[in-house]
């Protein structure tokens, strides 16, 4: 530390001091000029020869989720921009660094801190940072967020991350590793240390896949991923807990680190200023909706913002373009002082004539030079064998050094406790992180102490050397030794330690130390506790149990039965059945080969009622539940089950049987009767049907009377009007045969005269009238009939597709006699789709129900016929304004035989056929009616 009013600079503004041979000063001067050229031929390489712009884009979910999301915006440019075409090329966390190096991109849209990296690296700079939409809202800061399952009630916080297995995206990744490296970091963990193991999946996806399926106890990812995966159904958000939950102002999304600016749009070196000046004012005018904007999920683009908290972030974990922070290298003094280069380069020019002359100077010296040198050689002989002598002292010093570098790495890698102890005063000679850290004592102050002073100062439990101990038990038998002790912690609670120690010799094979090691198993001795409670609690349910469990090996031996399974099976204890064939109590052993077979087909929990006896002889009903058990192979290793007593109930069964025979006997017996009924009902349904047809008869011959009366009337005009054309056509035969002998003026009167008398201009007009009511009442008569042979078809047995609207018209046609001079048909057809039926019997459905209706009207009235689709069912309601049906009666409607008319007026049959038939349909009928409504 400085002292108080001392000024200290970072190490990269001191000024370097280093001394330079001509061989290196060369070397130098070439790598500047490279560079220099470089710089300057770049920009004339790339844009000389076409207009073509590449943009390099970090495919941190793969390569073709970054063409679907970038490409738009690609295209986008090359519209706005004239005279360029703009390409992308997607690029993985290995490949953007090379490509930008070698220009082989002119912009690159990356993550903050490779932009970073690549702005100290390679000069890009920022003209755009990106405009993230989630949720409705704009965000051009985004974080990271360090999650772990639900269920995981072992992760509280950052802290206990120790010790487990953790996945990030990519080393090179900001949101996705880097923040939560900086995290960890500020709350003690270091991650490449003190983890059980570091993943990583490449992507945002993976990880959260990762961690969601157990492979990996947490993970990190940028923010929003989890939110984003939920919304395209990929996972479930519900399944995760954020851990250190951060909260910033209008940031909706799961955060653990602070907030950095959004990924930036950057141009490299070689990229005219012109054409990203158009870029920037093209990126910052893309409209929010726009197809490009649409396709990257974002809301457009900003201005530039300020990545110096990056810039900070990665000084703080020395990445990047930091790693070497603090360190001077040549590229640095070469960068910084290129000017004293260049001056330097000057004066050693004009040093070099002065040298020259130098040069005449030192030839007449170099005589005597030669001289002084041979009288030198023999001293530096001398020197030299002490030199290499005092060079192999300091290689062996400096081998020992990385030996015992290498020895303390290793140590301190060890996540248990080591001491090194000396055997002679039993005092410690050293101790690694992880010793160090449990005591929290320094290196200086656990040196030269006895392990027993350290762990007596923090809790005064350990015992004094000469009581019985590993360490003393090394130190008399030279032999490796352990046991178990408790000692309290930092915070007083009760730690578990597994203490091992073992002799190290010297090349005599004398003991001269010993290594302490001491290991943490308090979570071990933990979960022995736990299976040691739960083993207990097993067994008072297992012997407390009232129905029999058991457990059987694969040669179906019982190895394990409770006291309930052994009193079922007539035994006075367990001991007495263990080691017993279970077939043995199975009445029938193929009982036992058909529980074997279904367990093994279905590998799950199956029931079955079993005959068995007890060892008394006496039989009786075991009902079994049981599971066939495999290891970890899908090797069979035995059956465990449930065995439950059902001798009573399964006797009151068999009585039950012998009740349910008479029974069905006595049902056999109505039955008959009811077959009897059938045939009558049957009869009578066959005279309803024919007195329907004689009435559809009646009908259609009145109907069709109607139209073939005005049909002969039009006829018999047309028939008068055709003689009289034929009259006049004859007087006008006759008068143009006298104007071609007879030149007298008068004759077209006449013609005139013999028009106006017979009134042809009046029949020409009236002449299509008739002719077209002629046609209505001819198609009038055909549809009647075509309706008529349709309904015919009633008796069909054939199910097929058939529109209920058109079956509904057809029939209210048939029936038309019947209902017009009662009531006024009101028809609601909705648009419902074709249904697979058999027509004829629903069209005389449809006829039975418009007929009652029919007859329910006494004067005038209404009736209507409405069909609906209703979720899979078609619906058809036929409503009529008649006198109703009293409400005691309704219930019956649809008994054969039972009828509300007057005697003589009905048989009671139709509703019933109409029930039956829409059953057979597998439909509903229902009626609802009000009397006088």
């Amino acid at each position: 530390m400085s002292s108080p009013g001392s000024i200290k600079l970072p190490p990269c503004e001191r000024l370097p001091a280093a001394i330079f041979n001509r061989k290196q000063f060369r070397l130098l001067v070439l790598a500047y000029l490279t560079i220099l050229a470089a710089f300057l031929l770049s920009p004339v390489y790339a844009y000389c020869s076409e207009n073509k712009v590449k943009i390099g884009v970090l495919a941190y979910r793969g390569h073709n989720e970054a063409i679907k999301m970038w490409a738009p915006t690609a295209d986008y440019l090359s519209r706005k921009i004239p005279r360029y075409s703009f390409i992308t090329v997607p690029l993985d966390f290995h490949e953007i660094g090379p490509a930008v190096e070698k220009g082989l991109v002119d912009f690159v849209l990356t993550n903050t801190s490779m932009y970073v990296e690549l702005e100290a690296l390679y000069g890009v700079s920022c003209i755009a940072t990106l405009k993230n939409v989630r949720n409705g809202g704009n965000y051009t800061v985004f974080g990271g967020v360090i999650f772990c399952r639900n269920d995981r009630g072992d992760i509280k916080g950052i802290k206990d991350l120790k010790g487990k297995s953790f996945m990030a995206v990519e080393e090179t990744s900001l949101g996705g590793w880097r923040m939560a490296w900086l995290e960890m970091l500020r709350h003690g963990i270091d991650p490449y240390r003190d983890l059980k193991s570091l993943q990583f999946g490449g992507t945002h996806d993976k990880v959260a896949y990762a961690v969601r399926d157990g492979k990996v106890d947490a993970g990190t990812v940028r923010t929003d991923t989890i939110e984003r995966m939920g919304e395209e159904g990929l996972i479930d958000p519900g399944l995760f807990r954020t851990i250190n939950q951060q909260h910033a102002d209008k940031f909706p999304f799961a955060l653990s680190t602070p907030l950095y600016p959004e990924w930036p749009f950057a141009k490299v070196r070689h990229t005219p200023d012109d054409l990203a000046q158009k870029v920037a004012i093209a990126l910052l005018e893309m409209p929010p909706g726009s197809r490009a904007a649409k396709a990257a999920k974002i809301a457009g683009w900003t201005v530039p913002l300020d990545y110096q908290p990056v810039h900070e972030l990665m000084k703080e974990l020395r990445i990047g373009p930091y790693k070497d922070f603090g360190k001077i290298t040549i590229f640095y003094v070469l960068t910084k002082y290129w000017y004293l280069f260049v001056l330097s380069i000057a004066i050693i020019a004009l040093m070099g004539v002065a040298i020259s002359h130098m040069l005449r100077l030192n030839k007449q010296l170099r005589q005597s030079k030669l001289d002084l040198e041979e009288a030198n050689a023999n001293v530096e002989k001398a020197y030299g064998k002490l030199q290499d002598d005092i060079i192999n002292r300091e290689k062996a010093e400096e081998a020992l050094k990385r030996s015992y570098n290498f020895v303390k790495a290793v140590l301190d890698s060890i996540s248990d406790a080591i001491s090194i102890i000396d055997i002679h005063n039993l005092k410690i000679v050293g101790a690694n992180k992880a010793f160090l850290n449990e005591f929290d004592i320094q290196e200086k102050d656990a040196i030269g102490k006895t392990c027993y002073e350290i762990t007596h100062r923090r809790s005064g439990i350990c015992a004094p050397p000469e009581d019985a101990c590993p360490l003393m038990e090394t130190i008399k038998t030279g032999k490796h030794a352990l046991f178990e002790h408790e000692h309290h912690g930092n915070h007083g609670e009760i730690i578990y330690a597994e203490v091992s120690t073992a002799p190290i010799k010297n090349e005599d094979g004398e003991i001269i130390q010993a290594i302490h090691i001491s290991r943490d198993i308090t979570e071990r001795k933990r979960m022995e506790n736990e299976l040691k409670e739960s083993e207990e609690k097993y067994r008072n349910i297992f012997n407390s149990s009232q129905d029999g469990i058991y457990f059987s090996d694969k040669n179906n031996v019982f190895k394990l039965i409770n006291q309930a399974g052994a009193e079922i099976l007539g035994h006075k204890s367990p001991e007495e059945l263990i080691d017993r064939p279970v077939i043995d109590y199975w009445l029938e052993s193929k009982d036992r080969d058909i529980l074997i077979a279904e367990l093994r087909s279905r590998k799950r929990v199956t029931a079955h009622l079993i005959r068995a006896r007890r060892a008394t002889g006496e039989e009786i009903y075991v009902e079994t539940t049981s599971r066939y058990i495999e290891d970890k192979s899908g090797n069979f290793i035995g059956i465990e089950g449930i065995l439950r007593d059902v001798t009573v109930r399964k006797l009151a069964e068999n009585e039950l049987k012998r009740n349910k025979k008479a029974i069905e006997d006595k049902n056999t017996e109505l039955e008959k009767a009811y077959n009897e009924l059938q045939a009558a009902q049957s009869q009578v349904l066959q005279q309803e049907k024919m007195a329907s047809i004689g009435q559809l008869a009646a009908g259609v011959a009145h109907e069709i009377n109607n139209p073939m009366g005005f049909i002969m009337s039009n006829l018999g005009s047309l028939q008068k009007y055709s003689a009289r054309l034929a009259e006049f056509m004859r007087v006008q035969s006759e008068t143009i045969s006298e104007l071609s002998s007879n030149s007298s003026n008068d004759i077209p009167s006449r013609v005139d005269e013999q028009r106006r008398v017979l009134k042809i201009d009046h029949i020409l007009g009236d002449l299509t009238n008739l002719i077209m009511e002629s046609l209505e009442g001819a198609e009038r008569v055909r549809r009647i009939v075509q309706d008529l042979k349709n309904f015919s078809r009633i008796d069909e047995a054939e199910y097929k597709m058939a529109d209920i609207n058109a079956g509904l018209e057809s029939t209210i046609n048939i029936v038309w006699n019947e209902l017009k001079y009662k009531a006024t048909v009101k028809k609601e057809y909705g648009d419902v789709p074709m249904l697979l039926c058999n027509p004829g019997q629903l069209n005389q459905v449809f006829m039975n129900l418009l007929v009652n209706a029919a007859h329910a009207i006494e004067k005038q009235g209404e009736i209507t016929v409405k069909t609906w689709n209703e979720g899979e069912h078609v619906c058809i309601s036929i409503s009529d304004t008649g006198c109703g049906i009293p409400e005691d009666k309704l219930g019956r409607i649809f008994e054969p035989f039972f009828t509300t008319k007057e005697v003589g007026k009905g048989t009671g049959l139709g509703l019933s056929i109409a029930y039956d038939i829409v059953k057979k349909h597998k439909g509903q009928i229902k009626v609802d009616s009000e009397v006088g409504k």
